[in-house]
Formats: structure tokens, sequence, C-alpha cells
């Protein structure tokens, strides 16, 4: 007899909308060298639950549309608590890329505004996550921010 498939499990990734009200802060708590630890302040946003729960609704449709069974979930954006609480570990936005120190922390070559030898490549200058690991676009951030580098240092061979 074929295995029959009876229910599967969701894993919702959503992007979510960059809010200036989720941010990194210095908590209270020290660490042992008494220096103060970083909090995240992490909330889903109302068009975070609406877009989450008009996944949902559409996911349903489609498959019942389709004759491949229902989508069995409870979930509307006045869901409350909030069910989908778990982040990915991905922490966005602290740095953010931009051209003003009003908005952004590095400019576009992710150097720090007021630090000419300070730069940043990370997930962390980026304004929003997506909805995927970040690794590959790190990774080519870190490549262009090393070639921006190497153009910028004097050549070690005077001509």
């Amino acid at each position: 007899t074929p295995l029959r498939l009876t229910s599967v499990t969701l894993r919702n990734f959503l992007e979510m909308a960059p809010s200036p009200s989720n941010r990194i802060v210095l908590s209270d708590t020290p660490d042992p060298l008494g220096i103060p630890r970083a909090r995240v302040i992490h909330q889903c946003g109302h068009l975070d639950r609406k877009s989450a729960a008009g996944l949902h609704r559409q996911l349903h449709s489609e498959l019942i549309a389709n004759h491949w069974g229902k989508l069995s979930s409870n979930l509307s954006e006045d869901s409350s608590p909030w069910p989908l609480n778990l982040d990915a570990s991905h922490h966005i936005g602290g740095t953010r890329i931009g051209l003003s120190t009003a908005s952004s922390v590095v400019n576009p070559d992710c150097r720090l505004h007021d630090s000419p030898n300070l730069f940043i490549a990370g997930s962390s200058v980026f304004p929003t996550a997506g909805n995927a690991n970040p690794t590959f676009t790190i990774v080519a951030l870190a490549i262009r921010l090393a070639r921006h580098i190497a153009r910028s240092q004097p050549s070690p061979h005077p001509s």
C-alpha cells in the first residue's frame, strides 16, 4: 500500500516590514566584564500580521481549489497572542546602509559615516531581510567591500 500523507506542518518564513520600534539596545544587565549586554526588541507589526494571515487565507484557497487538502490555521491579524513569535536569528537592519546619518549607520561603501577607517560587512547593514537566509548576499557584500578597500589603498609599489 502506498504511504498516505495525512498532515504536514507549515513553517512561515516571511519578510518583516522595517520598523523603527524593532531595534537593538543596550540592556541594564552587564556581561561578566561589566559591559552592558545587547537586547533585541522585536515585534511583528500590523502589516506583518496582515500579510501572514493573508498568506494563510490564500494558501487555504489554493489547496482547496487544487484538491490537495486544506490548511488548518486559526491565524488572523488580530490573533492574540501572536503565534508566529520565532525568528530565524538573522538580526538585520541594526547598522543600516544609507546616505544620511539621520537614517543609517554606514554609507554605501559600508563605512561608518563618521569613521574613515571602520567598515561593517554583514546583514546588519541590510534595510530588510527578505524571506531567505542572507548568507550569499553577505558574502557578495564582503567581496564588494574588499574590492573597495583594495582600490582605496595606496599602491605598495611606487611608480
